[in-house]
């Protein structure tokens, strides 16, 4: 079966086979994305990365930490290559990137999967994935006035 996919998208969701195709053709214009596949080989679950947006409902569980994603949150959302198509996996907080990723060095891949977003928008998902998870105190904490 034959698959075709933009060279971006090839090298950031399926970059082992994009490696193999950059070089076999020896193509030196395909450098910069051959480095965006070498990341995704070296992260396992980037390739998983499939866009950021804002929670549509307060029902969605978090991958990484199990928790709800709040309506309105920014969440990044995941897809599984199998059987030769992209299944939807769920999503992630921003802020659980680093757990789930082993890094936050996604901007340049959400830029490219979620292209209706403002630099705006994406300067706040990447200063959520930056903060990283918030800690929470235990209920009852003294220390919590409310």
């Amino acid at each position: 079966m034959t698959l075709w996919f933009h060279l971006p998208c090839a090298a950031y969701s399926r970059p082992e086979p994009f490696l193999a195709t950059q070089e076999a053709l020896a193509d030196e214009n395909l450098t910069p994305l051959a480095a965006a596949a070498r990341f995704g080989i070296e992260h396992r679950r980037v390739p998983r990365l499939h866009g950021a947006e804002r929670a549509t409902s307060g029902r969605a569980h978090c991958r990484s930490c199990r928790e709800l994603i709040g309506k309105g949150d920014w969440r990044l959302s995941l897809v599984f290559f199998e059987d030769y198509r992209f299944s939807p996996g769920g999503y992630i907080h921003a802020y659980c990137a680093r757990d789930y990723f082993e890094t936050v060095d996604l901007v340049d891949r959400i830029r490219h999967l979620s292209p209706a977003l403002s630099e705006g928008e994406i300067g706040e998902i990447s200063a959520a994935m930056a903060a990283g998870r918030p800690t929470a105190r235990p209920l009852g904490d003294a220390r919590d006035p409310g």
